[in-house]
């Protein structure tokens, strides 16, 4: 940078160009090379004052200070545009404008309007579509505000978040696996996508997934106090994993989800002391996996432990098998005697109260300990699992069986098996945190909880039930298309 003229010349900079002339003659040459030289430079000139707040054309003083004399050609300028992502609306002049520009140091007072920028989007249904955008200034620091596109910016090459949006919904809620879903983008809307860009989509969307679901879970959704857990084996390249979930009994939303190594007392107690700390508990319903007795007594004393029946009922089920003589073959009729140990047995369970169910199994022991040792084991057996059989018979918002956990897996295996394949605990993992929102917030279309996803039951109010909306990916591919129409086409411009 020209800093003096000579040794005994004032600095450059602080003279005006006709100064500088005027002081030394000699110099005019130089001048005008400098002038020559801004025919190439007038474009970053452009550039660099494009931020006025009064739209006041810069002079060649200007010009010269900032393009030749102050600026460093081997240091590249920052932009002092910034998207914001607030609130939008379309303004007298039919902008696209935020609605509160708002400077992050100085506040709303020195924010003016400062012109327009146009872009033209491309949908996923081939749509053109020209947004202008109102651009605001403030004068104070020269930063440049506009309303952010960045649900409609194009991040996968042609992919805007609509087709993210649409993808999504073909792996997480119907199942389809990568490869299908690349297919199928393709031969509906002509649209290619990688598979590695797909399997990041998936990567991110589950990381925000299991962020939303902890949000929700801390933000003073219903709690009831009553849990169901239960683990599911799922397949990965190396070896097997485990997904362990507690859900809310009551309202039917998954409180935490996550994929283990192994399912060893020590991970699934460390699972449930992370997902139900801080919580009032006042049941668990687990299978019948002698590891949980403990694990429950020693981290949830003052819960209730209730067992499920139906896996109770499956147990003794073969126990009786085996002590008649048939294995576990399911071929043969048990003879009478055993036959009837089985019905005694359904029956005490199946009582309304806990008093009524004590007498039947005090009537059963009365009538048949003593007689046969391998039935007398089946009694006793029964008799040791009582207590924790039998809790729903008191409190009817305690589950009888671990039914409502086992819907929910069965409900995402379909899904999960076309994906199921991970080569890491983390993909499995993320993948399977975006069931879990999508499952939190599926809207049930018959039944008895018609019209209502777990999370509404529990008094979360978003509309329509859409995971994929709270994650950011905007509405519904026809509600979207609905939206531009209504509120951008009709009075911007439709290409």
């Amino acid at each position: 940078m020209i800093s003096h003229v000579n040794s005994k010349s004032p600095p450059f900079h602080f003279i005006s160009i006709e100064t500088f002339i005027y002081y030394n003659n000699k110099y005019i040459l130089i001048m005008i090379n400098i002038i020559d030289s801004l025919n190439t430079k007038v474009k970053a000139a452009q550039s660099a004052f494009s931020n006025y707040v009064d739209g006041k054309r810069p002079t060649v003083s200007d010009i010269v200070k900032n393009t030749i004399l102050f600026n460093n050609p081997d240091q590249n300028k920052k932009s002092t545009t910034i998207e914001i992502d607030s609130d939008c609306q379309i303004n007298t002049k039919g902008r696209l404008a935020l609605l509160n520009p708002t400077c992050p140091i100085h506040g709303t007072k020195y924010i003016t309007e400062n012109g327009w920028t146009s872009n033209i989007i491309e949908t996923i249904t081939g749509d053109k579509v020209k947004i202008i955008r109102q651009m605001h200034i403030c004068s104070k620091c020269r930063t440049v505000f506009l309303p952010s596109l960045e649900y409609l910016k194009i991040p996968y090459g042609r992919i805007t978040k609509d087709g993210q949006r649409y993808l999504l919904e073909l792996i997480i809620e119907d199942g389809l696996s990568l490869r299908k879903a690349k297919r199928r983008l393709k031969n509906t809307f002509g649209l290619e996508i990688y598979i590695s860009r797909l399997w990041y989509l998936i990567q991110s969307t589950g990381i925000k997934s299991n962020e939303k679901t902890n949000e929700l879970t801390d933000s003073g959704i219903k709690f009831s106090g009553i849990v169901c857990y239960d683990e599911k084996i799922l397949l990965k390249t190396v070896k097997n994993i485990v997904k362990m979930t507690v859900l809310d009994a009551v309202y039917g939303y998954a409180i935490k989800e996550d994929v283990k190594e192994n399912k060893k007392s020590k991970t699934i107690e460390s699972f449930l002391i992370d997902a139900l700390k801080d919580k009032p508990i006042l049941a668990i319903v687990t299978d019948c996996d002698p590891k949980y007795p403990d694990i429950v007594m020693n981290n949830f004393p003052d819960a209730q432990h209730q067992l499920c029946v139906r896996h109770f009922n499956d147990i003794m089920d073969d126990d009786i098998r085996i002590a008649a003589g048939l294995n576990y073959s399911k071929k043969k009729e048990l003879p009478t005697k055993y036959q009837k140990l089985k019905g005694e047995i359904y029956y005490i369970l199946s009582s309304k109260s806990r008093i009524i169910a004590d007498k039947k199994l005090y009537s059963l022991m009365e009538c048949e300990l003593g007689k046969d040792e391998a039935i007398d084991k089946l009694i006793m057996k029964t008799k040791e699992y009582f207590p924790n059989l039998t809790h729903f018979m008191d409190d009817v918002r305690i589950p009888k069986t671990n039914n409502r956990l086992e819907s929910w897996y069965s409900t995402m295996e379909a899904n999960y098996n076309n994906n199921r394949r991970f080569k890491s605990i983390e993909g499995a993992n993320n993948y399977s945190s975006c069931q879990t929102l999508f499952r939190n917030f599926y809207e049930i279309e018959e039944g008895t909880y018609i019209n209502s996803s777990p999370y509404s039951r529990a008094g979360l109010d978003h509309g329509d039930d859409d995971w994929l909306n709270v994650l950011g990916f905007g509405d519904k591919i026809y509600k979207f298309i609905k939206s531009i129409n209504k509120a951008i086409i009709s009075k911007i411009g439709f290409i």
